[in-house]
């Protein structure tokens, strides 16, 4: 993968101060996605100790633009050669995985180290300078006295908010002498602005539908409310008329049981009753055995005769 396919760098080639004694130069960067996916970049210098860069590492959401300040620390005077100082700037990006949650993290240098060394795509930009001249008035000039003071580290991580141009300034701190180079300028500026309003009308766009699916959330709530409470009652009704039946059931139950029990009693009774008189026949049969055995003669039994006297 190429920068020009990860992004689009503007400047592309160099960057150009007008240098002025006393005075902080700033100029602006841009880079813009080009892709889907989010890309990690970092900007390096080879004079970290005369230029601050902030952002100097960040992160760039799928289709989204991002501006980097590079400031010049203030000169004490102007050299006779600046160009030789032949200061460069390198942009190195790379493109993430779609599984890296660019939202929930929160250092975007650790997402540039994550980053596989093959996977990065670099830039250079070359520094040119132009020395301003004294006649021109209102370039970069603030108190001479007393310049805005840029807080720095040589790593250039950070970098304080550097002061606004005045009315005589172009953007970034570049005068508008040059007739092409400020057409060209706001051309950028009106690009730029036409895609926040499309991203605003976008951003509208998508609040409106989510209130309107929001809307319809809270239909379906109510409605599905209205169900519920329907089916509780429903439930109530269903509970109360089986509580019903099962206490006719039981009423049922326990006179079944009266019932049993009485004709329980009653058989018993007269199963007693009739083996009492079972018995009270075989005992008169019995007895009246014994009674005939010891009363009654057989037939054909002779007496024996009596001896004379």
């Amino acid at each position: 993968v190429t920068m020009q396919r990860l992004l689009n760098v503007s400047p592309s080639t160099e960057i150009k101060f007008e240098l002025l004694a006393g005075t902080t130069l700033e100029r602006i960067l841009r880079l813009h996605n080009k892709t889907d996916l989010p890309v990690a970049f970092k900007v390096k210098t080879t004079a970290p100790k005369r230029y601050c860069v902030r952002p100097n590492c960040s992160v760039i959401k799928g289709g989204d633009s991002i501006e980097v300040k590079i400031v010049m620390q203030p000169l004490k005077e102007i050299p006779e050669n600046p160009n030789d100082w032949k200061d460069k700037f390198l942009i190195q990006a790379g493109q993430l995985s779609e599984d890296q949650d660019v939202d929930l993290v929160g250092d975007p240098k650790s997402l540039f180290d994550s980053l596989p060394k093959t996977k990065l795509c670099d830039q250079k930009l070359m520094c040119t300078f132009d020395v301003h001249s004294e006649g021109a008035g209102g370039l970069h000039r603030g108190d001479m006295g007393a310049s805005p003071k840029v807080e720095r580290d040589h790593d250039h991580k950070t970098l304080d908010p550097v002061p606004r141009s005045t009315p005589g300034e172009g953007v970034g701190g570049t005068s508008r002498k040059g007739g092409g180079d400020s057409s060209s300028h706001e051309r950028e500026l009106e690009e730029k602005l036409n895609l926040e309003r499309r991203r605003a009308e976008k951003l509208a766009q998508e609040v409106e539908a989510s209130r309107e699916r929001e809307r319809g959330l809270k239909q379906a709530h109510a409605d599905e409310t209205d169900k519920n409470k329907d089916l509780v009652r429903s439930l109530e009704t269903l509970q109360a008329r089986f509580e019903n039946l099962q206490a006719k059931s039981q009423q049922a139950t326990a006179k079944e049981g009266a019932r049993g029990e009485a004709s329980h009693a009653v058989a018993a009774q007269g199963s007693a009753m009739n083996f009492t008189t079972f018995l009270c026949a075989v005992i008169v049969v019995f007895l009246s055995i014994i009674v005939y055995r010891l009363f009654a003669l057989p037939q054909g039994l002779v007496l024996p005769p009596q001896p004379p006297q």
